[in-house]
């Protein structure tokens, strides 16, 4: 390098290439340094770029020796690189090197070195360099960093774990094959999620999301469950970092998992061993070692009744009771300051004064060095225990008392089942001596025929020990004669719920059961009896139902009678004497008059079938407007009070005084005979006429009606006897269960009546029944007369008469009418026409109406059928409703009704 520096400069060398000017613009245009050796090391040829790059002037250089500017630890190889390709035809050979830059300092170069073979006249080398400085130092540094980074992740004693976006395990550290359990290779099979404790997988995954979505890169931690190959569960805190290219994008995660099983354990086992401490039934107290309370629990203020506030830093003396001496005490320190636990019981003072009896233990704790620094109590109330062992032995001597003189046989066993002890009376019972009932000598007493079964019931029971034990057997007596005995049994249990043997007794049930078969056979002379008063008692009830209908018929035959001569009359007229028809407005005031006759007649059928209505099994009570009530009742009961009274020259007004009341809580039909029977023993009360009063009134949560006469009243004992089933002063013209039915209805209401009557002075009965709390509604009759457009009907009916007046109705109101005479010819016109709506009768020969109803939703599903029946009204109040039926009418019919009803079915 010194001759190179003290040479001449000579001028820039001919590169040896036949085109020599192409060849020097393409060399003078690299980055890289293009070196022309000659055989002996003489630089012939540098390009420019070697001045950029170590500071040199290719003329500074030409003619030196370039060995000299070789490293002197470098140049041996590269001597021996550059004759040895000297000696091959267009020999290529790669190397490193270090080379001096300009201002003394060392550049490393890749080279690539090639023989020149094409010019005779030249043999040297020419050489590709490259400056790599920056690369090897970036190597280096990189390979530092590898080899800490392997170090650290190879020996660090807490497991690292290096994982894909995917969550994939890319590396793993022999610390986490250990704590996991598992290979290195069986670990980069398997993600962080097949780890992880199913009971954190969700929230896990949810994390490790959250995390890999955050743009920036900060460390997270949290805490979860692996679990090992061998099933046990770890306790983990992980670390987790993501690894980010240039454009923030997530490369993979590192992550440092740390076990901490046994802290954790240790920790939920402080927390047990704490929770236990505050939960605990005995009280526990800590010292320091000179008596100071640091801590109390709950159970601790339980039993003294001191606050932790209150004791705090303070002498457990404060609970001394003074019952206890100072050697007492002084005994108790020596104990547990020598390092020994001391127990003993102490009677000591609540901080309400009172006293107390506890158990307890102080057990001393110690540090590593040994030295005694803490002191724990636990103190137990034995005051309930003292107090029952006292009672205990006082029940003691009762059981012993009371077994003696026992009427009852009363056994103790062991867990075998044999006696222990026998009162008296058992022994005297089963026919056996003390020695005898404790050797099993007492199973010789056992009837022979129940021996066998009886001990083997006994023995299974025993085996169980469970329940509670009862059967009964027979014992023979030395004479021969045969008793029944009675015995129960239950275990008797330890403290721990085990069994330490049986309780029972023994009961003589001889004369129990031949007092039951005299019992069962006086039952059995009851109950027939009871049934013959029963069949008796529907008898009479049936007579007395009958007897009211009966009179009620009569009285409706009357106005019935009286209905069809208005009928009846008018028709003469008008077919006799035809003249009449020219007089329009007769014939009208003739038709008018019929009309309302018929419907007087209807309305007669209708209170008849509603007095013998008879009561829905299981009917139960509903608001029932009780005026309204009272309003039918009198309605019901004309006939005999006005028609049969009127008949034989009697007058008998009634009044009605009904005030504002609201409704009453009841069975309809139950109430309406009540007030019938009431109305009519009024009128039996009035033989030459009067007045019958009924009146309604509120009575807060109550209502009261009173039923009031002018008649004959009762003397006092009558008064008293009225209610009493069969009391009657009819004779043989009642059966004097009408008033005892009141009675039972407002008992069943849970109502009361109250009677008030004197001879001569007329009879007032006063019912009190509670209220429903709601005023009475009363329902608007359907007045929906709105017309409807023209309908095609089809009318269906066997009697001549009433297809021709309903078809009458309808024509007249517009409607186009189609008539059949039974149901065969009516599904005939359903299948050939079109129709609005079919009109059916009920009753009809061949197929009846709730057939034909049927048939014909069977073939038109849309088509509306009305049923007309003269069962009408009944239909409705039982809710019955025939299939294939959408609206039911009841015979006779009225054109407002028929108008009502077809507006209803088009709605």
């Amino acid at each position: 390098m010194n001759a190179a520096r003290t040479s001449v400069p000579q001028p820039a060398a001919e590169l040896p290439c036949a085109d020599a000017a192409s060849f020097r613009s393409l060399i003078e245009s690299t980055l890289d340094i293009i070196t022309v050796l000659e055989a002996n090391g003489t630089i012939r040829y540098e390009s420019p770029s070697i001045e950029g790059i170590l500071g040199y002037k290719p003329e500074e250089l030409i003619g030196c020796n370039g060995f000299e500017f070789i490293h002197p630890d470098d140049l041996p190889a590269i001597q021996i690189i550059f004759h040895e390709a000297l000696k091959g035809p267009g020999t290529v050979r790669r190397c490193e090197f270090r080379y001096r830059h300009k201002d003394g300092s060392w550049r490393v170069f890749e080279a690539i070195g090639k023989n020149l073979l094409h010019d005779p006249a030249i043999r040297g080398i020419v050489i590709n360099s490259r400056d790599i400085t920056d690369r090897k130092r970036a190597e280096e540094v990189l390979r530092q960093s590898e080899a800490r980074f392997h170090g650290i992740f190879t020996e660090a004693p807490t497991g690292i774990v290096m994982a894909s976006p995917e969550g994939r395990f890319l590396q793993v550290n022999p610390a986490l094959c250990e704590m996991l359990g598992y290979t290195e290779q069986e670990l980069l099979t398997k993600t962080g999620h097949d780890l992880t404790h199913p009971d954190d997988r969700e929230w896990s995954a949810a994390a490790r999301d959250e995390i890999w979505r955050e743009e920036t890169t900060p460390i997270r931690s949290y805490e979860k469950r692996y679990i090992r190959s061998d099933g046990h569960v770890l306790w983990v805190r992980i670390s987790i970092m993501v690894i980010r290219d240039a454009n923030g994008q997530p490369i993979h995660s590192v992550a440092h998992v740390v076990d901490f099983t046994e802290r954790k354990q240790a920790e939920q086992r402080l927390r047990l061993q704490g929770a236990a401490l505050e939960a605990a039934a005995n009280a526990v107290i800590i010292t320091d070692r000179s008596g100071s309370i640091l801590w109390i629990n709950p159970a601790f203020t339980q039993l003294t009744g001191y606050t932790a506030e209150e004791v705090l830093g303070k002498n457990p003396r404060l609970l001394k009771s003074g019952a206890h001496g100072a050697d007492f005490y002084l005994k108790m320190w020596e104990t547990v300051l020598s390092g020994q636990v001391w127990r003993g019981d102490m009677t000591n003072r609540r901080k309400d004064g009172t006293l107390y009896n506890e158990e307890m233990t102080i057990a001393p704790v110690r540090n590593d060095r040994a030295e005694i620094t803490h002191f724990i109590a636990i103190k137990q109330d034995v005051t309930g225990r003292k107090q029952t062992e006292r009672a205990l032995h006082e029940s003691e001597e009762l059981f012993r008392s009371l077994s003696a003189s026992s009427p009852l046989g009363i056994f103790l066993t062991d867990t075998r089942g044999q006696f222990t002890y026998v009162n008296p009376r058992c022994r005297q019972i089963l026919c056996c001596s003390l020695i005898e009932s404790q050797n099993d000598g007492w199973v010789k007493c056992i009837h022979p025929e129940d021996r066998e079964t009886a001990t083997s019931h006994w023995l299974d029971y025993v085996r169980s020990a469970t329940g509670e034990y009862s059967y009964e057997f027979r014992i023979q007596n030395t004479d021969g004669t045969t008793r029944c005995v009675y015995m129960r049994a239950a275990p008797l249990l330890s403290d721990a719920s085990a069994t330490i043997g049986f309780v029972g007794s023994i009961e003589d049930t001889t004369h129990h059961h031949q007092a039951q078969d005299q019992l069962r056979e006086s039952k059995q002379n009851l109950e027939r009896t009871l049934q013959e008063l029963q069949a008796a008692h529907g008898q009479l009830v049936q007579q007395e139902r009958l007897s009211a209908l009966g009179t009620m018929a009569s009285g409706i035959a009357h106005d019935f009678n009286n209905a069809l001569a208005a009928i009846l009359g008018f028709t003469e007229l008008l077919c006799h004497r035809p003249e009449n028809l020219a007089d329009t407005k007769k014939t009208l005031r003739y038709l008018q008059m019929m009309n309302t006759a018929a419907q007087d007649a209807a309305a007669v059928v209708s209170r008849l079938r509603e007095f013998y209505r008879q009561r829905e099994e299981g009917e139960v009570f509903a608001p029932v407007d009780l005026n309204k009530l009272i309003e039918g009742a009198v309605s019901l009961t004309q006939p005999k009070w006005k028609n049969q009274a009127e008949a034989r020259n009697v007058a008998i007004r009634f009044a009605l005084e009904l005030g504002q009341i609201p409704n009453v809580i009841g069975s309809e039909s139950d109430l309406r005979e009540a007030l019938t029977n009431l109305i009519l023993n009024a009128v039996d009360a009035m033989p030459k006429g009067g007045t019958i009063t009924m009146r309604t009134r509120p009575a807060g949560s109550r209502v009261i009606m009173e039923v009031v006469d002018t008649g004959s009243g009762m003397s006092e004992e009558v008064r008293q006897r009225c209610l009493e089933p069969f009391f009657t002063t009819k004779g043989k013209g009642g059966t004097g269960l009408g008033l005892s039915m009141v009675y039972g209805t407002v008992q069943r209401h849970r109502g009361s009546i109250e009677i008030d009557s004197s001879l001569g002075n007329g009879t007032t009965f006063r019912l009190s029944l509670p209220s429903a709390q709601e005023s009475p509604t009363t329902s608007k009759p359907d007045t929906d007369q709105a017309s409807v457009r023209p309908l095609r009907l089809l009318l269906v009916d066997d009697e001549d008469t009433v297809r021709q007046i309903l078809r009458e109705y309808l024509v007249g109101d517009g409607h186009s009418v189609e008539t059949a005479s039974n149901g065969r010819d009516a599904l005939d016109a359903v299948v050939k026409a079109e129709f609005d709506i079919v009109l059916l009768d009920r009753a009809m020969p061949g197929l009846s109406g709730d057939q034909v109803a049927v048939a014909v939703k069977e073939l038109k599903p849309d088509l509306p059928v009305v049923l007309l029946t003269g069962f009408g009204d009944m239909m409705k109040a039982a809710g019955e409703i025939p299939p294939g039926i959408d609206l039911i009418l009841g015979k006779p019919l009225t054109i407002a009704g028929l108008r009502a009803a077809l507006a209803r079915v088009v709605r």
